[in-house]
């Protein structure tokens, strides 16, 4: 009951300015009042009954105890209702976890609506001498199951917006266990990219601290090496891959990708043999004009040059573009 009460409360002074909301609650206070002072007397009453005789203790306070359990579950689905209705009423004017909130606490309140409905399907059972209602524990279970909506939904817009903190985090760790073969491939070329390599398994591995930093150096230091290597093209590699490529039925970006990244994997090879005076010039991807566009399409590169496959064979010394798809 006082759960119940502290969501009007909750609601009251989200719908209102707090006069508004303090004349509002001020009326609940009353109802919710006589309903406990009523509860609290037929309890007592129920006791003293049962022990008026020891051959009546089992019978004597029952319709006492059940007037009380009466009052309580009428209440409690008042209360319940005016809840569902209200979250539902205000989730359509609010935003985001705050409306997933308010939907997720206005089921819980439906679903326990069992609670108060078996309860008094119960008392009437008990009052009557009836049987027992065979789906009693079913009722029991979808209350549970309310109650812990409820709690979920009320608390949803407190915690809701950290899982959107974490999915990012674990977005750009991806993104930074995609580069790591590109960029170790450019460093064993171009060492002098970089300014702080991951020198043990578990550095490159557990990446919980400055990991936007980290991100951002990995994109920067894999572009300063294509940019040392990007001459070192072989003759030839550009018009191969674009052939395969388009064999393969690519087309687009996923073409640029493929041709760039056979060319990156040429001018890596070439590193040691000195400067192609007559190679290939490297393309550059599409046009990006932010970080975000430039992380992307490294990524991208990234993920088509760790697939060996893809870009080998166009040197003469490597597979095709089209066996791998």
């Amino acid at each position: 009951m006082s759960f119940a009460v502290g969501q009007q409360v909750l609601l009251a002074y989200w719908m209102e300015p707090p006069a508004g909301a303090r004349k509002r609650l001020a009326r609940r206070f009353v109802l919710i009042g006589i309903a406990a002072v009523s509860m609290f007397g037929l309890f007592l009453l129920s006791v003293v009954g049962s022990h008026l005789s020891a051959a009546t203790s089992l019978t004597a306070g029952r319709p006492y105890r059940l007037a009380c359990s009466l009052v309580y579950n009428v209440v409690y689905a008042a209360v319940e209702t005016e809840v569902a209705v209200l979250c539902l009423r205000y989730a359509r004017v609010s935003h985001h976890w705050l409306r997933r909130g308010l939907v997720v606490a206005s089921l819980g309140a439906v679903l326990t609506l069992s609670y108060s409905g078996i309860g008094i399907v119960d008392a009437c059972v008990e009052y009557g001498r009836l049987s027992p209602v065979p789906w009693e524990d079913l009722a029991w279970t979808v209350g549970d199951a309310g109650a812990l909506c409820k709690i979920i939904g009320w608390t949803m817009p407190g915690w809701g917006p950290q899982l959107g903190l974490v999915a990012d985090w674990l977005r750009k760790y991806r993104q930074y266990r995609t580069l790591h073969p590109l960029w170790c491939a450019v460093y064993r070329a171009v060492p002098a990219v970089a300014l702080q390599p991951d020198k043990t398994f578990m550095g490159r591995a557990l990446v919980f601290r400055a990991l936007e930093f980290k991100l951002y150096r990995r994109v920067i230091e894999i572009r300063d090496g294509i940019l040392a290597v990007r001459h070192r093209v072989a003759p030839g590699v550009t018009s191969a891959a674009l052939e395969r490529g388009r064999a393969a039925g690519l087309s687009g970006n996923d073409l640029l990708a493929v041709v760039e990244a056979a060319q990156l994997a040429s001018a890596l090879d070439g590193c040691g043999t000195g400067d192609r005076a007559d190679g290939d010039i490297m393309i550059d991807g599409p046009p990006r004009t932010s970080f975000q566009e430039e992380l992307t399409w490294i990524v991208k590169l990234a993920e088509v040059f760790d697939r060996r496959s893809v870009v080998t064979g166009l040197d003469g010394s490597r597979e095709s573009v089209g066996s791998s798809r």
